[in-house]
C-alpha cells in the first residue's frame, strides 16, 4: 500500500489545472510513501521549464512526474497543452527501485485527485525525453492534435 502525501495531490491538482505550475516530481522516501522532490513554475518559457525539469531527474532513482506540455494545434493553431503523467525509471537505478516503482504506478494514480491520467510515459534515458520525442507520445492520446 502507497501513501501519497497531501503536498502530492495538491501540487498534481495544480499542474492538471494548468494555471500555476508546469510540472512536478515525485519521489518515494521508502518504499511506500510519495512526497513531492521538485515543482516548476509555468513562468519560465516552455524551452527553459522542460531543460530543467530533465537536468532535475536523477540518474540513478526512479520518480513519477506529471508535467503539463504545451504545443500548438497543427488543425486549429491554437495554444493547447497536454497532461501527461510520466514513470522515469534510468538504467542506473537498482534492480529493486525499477520494479517498485513499477508495481505502484497504477495505485499512485488511483490516489491522485482526478485520478484519471490519459497520457501515461516511461523514459529511461535522456534520448527518452528528448521535447518532439515525448510531444509526439503524447500527441497520440490527446483529440485536438
Amino acid at each position: 500500500m502507497v501513501f501519497v502525501s497531501d503536498e502530492c495531490k495538491i501540487n498534481f491538482s495544480k499542474v492538471k489545472r494548468g494555471k500555476e505550475l508546469r510540472y512536478c516530481i515525485f519521489k518515494f522516501i521508502n518504499e511506500t510513501d510519495l512526497v513531492v522532490d521538485k515543482i516548476g513554475s509555468k513562468k519560465e518559457s516552455n524551452d527553459e521549464s522542460w531543460e530543467e525539469f530533465v537536468s532535475s531527474l536523477p540518474s540513478d532513482e526512479c520518480r513519477y512526474c506529471v508535467y503539463q506540455l504545451p504545443y500548438v494545434s497543427k488543425t486549429d493553431k491554437v495554444e493547447r497543452s497536454a497532461f501527461i503523467f510520466l514513470r522515469w525509471c534510468p538504467s542506473g537505478a537498482s534492480t529493486k527501485t525499477k520494479m517498485i516503482s513499477t508495481f505502484f504506478q497504477k495505485e499512485v494514480i488511483s490516489n491522485l485527485p482526478g485520478s484519471y491520467v490519459q497520457t501515461k510515459l516511461q523514459a529511461g534515458s535522456l534520448d527518452g525525453l528528448e521535447y518532439d520525442y515525448i510531444l509526439e507520445q503524447a500527441l497520440r492520446f490527446v483529440t485536438v492534435k
